[in-house]
């Protein structure tokens, strides 16, 4: 079946609904008079309310402070359309919702006539969901506009920010409809896969875990600074590591004595989900999904030795978990990886985990150097004054701090798959 033009499938909805901001086309399953779309039409107006109850919501919020944003690109009409249909006739995929732009590069929106919740309460909510986040893409679209208005597709140009638009779109869910579930959907991939790079296609709506860590760590005015103050020459993640460096921080960087917004922040926050005092702070995921996926665990005693090895992409890090008998006195922790150029994007710091999932203390793995092997760097540390009756555990956090991603061209240098060997010994 041959995917329809948006020209075609606007004559099958001659049905108009507006509020203040936004145009809604659509048609009816079961009309009063004329011909009924079985397939595209919805069943009652309850879901076209609902998709513009949040549409106005999320726009309300997108003006007003802290984001104070500009109003969306409207065109002629002066209001967004969206479109209520049988979005698999535009899309080569599912009946999803999507946004996309016409030939003068003005957005739209396209939501589904209908979703399969089992429940009215559940379409409801999901249909507020879906609306939030496609318009959300609007907005950022008015900063940065990512699609090509002859194809219809990503500008390679701005691809790469393709995935913080859908982190920012899953975020902007949990605050506009605060204490909605449905964001959890995308949460479980990331909970089981730390190791996916934060900034990868196929890990964009479960990064909106760093976006929302990133509002509590520097405020939501920030995550608005990234779209209205970046250069048009950046990526996401050039433009928050130079808005960083303005407030004396890093965004990532590998440097053991340097606490970066990534590694020693994000990844490290993301373990102590049930933690007050963590800005990682999430006891719905951790109701959900527990503790973020753990790569190995070492129950240790004393005069034992553990190894493992690992590989990390860039920008995604690993857990390990260290369970020390009482007849340990101190614990040594060591990674060796290859260096590139005597140097390595890896860090790796161990914290104390007590019984309720706090942390505790947090140690930096610091380089030594081996004369004559200039290829191989080894972090290390040595844990002594540990009072083991206040823990339940130590947990391991390595992390790859590199943000070149591997290309398809040959030859290019970057910062995935960094292989590395960690030796736990105990006395």
């Amino acid at each position: 079946m041959p995917v329809l033009r948006m020209e075609d499938i606007l004559e099958k909805l001659p049905l108009i609904l507006e509020s203040d901001h936004f145009i809604v086309r659509f048609a009816l399953r079961n009309p009063q008079e004329g011909r009924g779309e079985k397939r595209g039409g919805v069943r009652n107006q309850r879901l076209l309310l609902a998709y513009l109850d949040a549409l106005e919501r999320l726009y309300a919020t997108m003006t007003e402070g802290p984001w104070k944003r500009y109003p969306p690109n409207t065109g002629g009409q002066g209001k967004t359309l969206v479109f209520v249909f049988d979005t698999s006739e535009f899309l080569r995929s599912a009946d999803c919702p999507f946004t996309s732009v016409d030939h003068k590069g003005i957005p739209f929106i396209g939501l589904p006539y209908q979703n399969n919740e089992p429940i009215i309460h559940g379409e409801l909510q999901r249909a507020a969901v879906e609306a939030i986040h496609e318009a959300t893409h609007v907005f950022n679209f008015r900063e940065r506009p990512l699609l090509d208005p002859q194809t219809g597709i990503w500008d390679p140009a701005v691809k790469l920010w393709v995935w913080f638009d859908d982190a920012m779109a899953v975020f902007m869910e949990t605050l506009v409809l605060s204490g909605c579930p449905e964001h959890l959907r995308f949460i479980m991939e990331w909970s089981d896969r730390p190791d996916m790079p934060l900034d990868g296609f196929y890990s964009r709506y479960q990064s909106s875990m760093f976006v929302r860590y990133l509002g509590r760590r520097m405020g939501l005015e920030f995550i608005n600074r990234v779209w209205t103050e970046s250069k048009r020459d950046e990526i996401p993640i050039q433009a928050l590591d130079r808005l960083l460096r303005q407030e004396n921080l890093e965004f990532s960087s590998s440097n053991p004595e340097i606490r970066d917004i990534f590694a020693s922040g994000y990844c490290m926050d993301s373990y102590f989900l049930i933690d007050p005092r963590s800005p990682g702070f999430a006891p719905e995921v951790y109701e959900r999904f527990r503790e973020r996926a753990i790569s190995e665990s070492f129950l240790l005693g004393a005069g034992k030795t553990a190894e493992t090895e690992g590989c990390l992409d860039h920008l995604a890090c690993q857990y390990y978990r260290l369970y020390v008998m009482n007849s340990v006195k101190a614990i040594q922790v060591q990674l060796e990886t290859k260096a590139l150029g005597g140097d390595t994007p890896l860090k790796a710091e161990i914290a104390t985990v007590t019984d309720e999932m706090q942390r505790g203390k947090v140690r930096p793995l610091k380089r030594t150097t081996f004369p004559g092997q200039d290829d191989t760097v080894q972090l290390s540390t040595v844990l002594n004054e540990t009072n083991l009756e206040d823990i339940d555990h130590l947990v391991l956090v390595v992390s790859n701090c590199g943000v070149r991603a591997v290309q398809e061209k040959p030859g290019i240098e970057h910062d995935d798959q960094q292989e590395y060997k960690i030796v736990v010994a105990a006395y």
